[in-house]
């Protein structure tokens, strides 16, 4: 059962306001929308079936609307998934579904379908001596010029 007394712990940024809702806000300049998805230029709505309702802006606030009898887990799943690059995108940052590990001075991203051993195989080249960086989010920003994986610490 979800609880909202419950600090959601696996968040990766803990500057990101989390509350929940009984019902969350609605985009008010929608540029994409397909039903159960609405995106504006600084905002960002999804809705679950048998999960609830998400809404997120300006790159620092999320409101949750569960459905009764939710569970944390499936909160999560989309509240460090598709709501969590949904926050690193407001904030100018190109979120990528793989994960990241360091090795050599450089950044290795391994992407992929969900499943297809991205976190397996980074987690063997850590245990090798690589270092670790990211997990299935990977978080890219430009510096000067160049493209970089930002190493966000839980």
């Amino acid at each position: 059962m979800y609880k909202p007394d419950k600090k959601i712990l696996s968040f990766p940024l803990d500057d990101v306001k989390l509350k929940q809702v009984v019902s969350v806000r609605k985009v008010t300049h929608s540029v994409y929308s397909n039903g159960w998805l609405n995106i504006g230029p600084k905002e960002f709505f999804m809705k679950i079936k048998g999960v609830g309702s998400f809404y997120a802006c300006d790159g620092d606030y999320v409101e949750i609307a569960p459905v009764k009898g939710v569970t944390n887990n499936s909160v999560e799943l989309y509240l460090n998934g598709s709501v969590y690059g949904a926050i690193l995108h407001q904030r100018k940052m190109l979120p990528l579904h793989g994960s990241s590990f360091e090795t050599e001075g450089r950044g290795v991203m391994l992407c992929g379908e969900s499943g297809a051993g991205k976190s397996s195989l980074t987690t063997s080249f850590c245990l090798n001596g690589a270092g670790f960086l990211t997990d299935d989010v990977s978080p890219v920003i430009l510096r000067d010029g160049l493209p970089h994986i930002l190493f966000m610490m839980f």
